[in-house]
């Protein structure tokens, strides 16, 4: 059902960027099923989620951290922070 609501939004909204209405026109147009509709919208989003990486990677300077398979660098991340705003990390008093 969540589907199915994404594909509404996609019908009556305006397209942003990245991703579009394309993704769903086809479903409307009845030329593709809901679920190769949702497989599209799938890939679609996974390659903007890719676009968006790269140009961070190379437009950016910035510190990656994985607190998922490395939980002791939110320490680390705390410590950027306070000392890039000079203070001190309320969640520790």
């Amino acid at each position: 059902m969540k589907h199915a609501g994404c594909l509404t939004k996609l019908r009556y909204h305006k397209p942003t960027r990245g991703l579009d209405i394309e993704s769903g026109k086809d479903y409307f147009e009845n030329e593709k099923t809901l679920s190769e509709t949702i497989e599209l919208i799938q890939k679609d989003s996974r390659h903007y989620a890719k676009r968006q990486l790269t140009w961070f990677r190379n437009k950016m300077d910035v510190n990656w951290y994985d607190i998922i398979q490395n939980p002791q660098e939110q320490a680390k991340i705390y410590q950027k922070i306070e000392n890039w705003l000079g203070v001190k990390n309320e969640l520790e008093r």
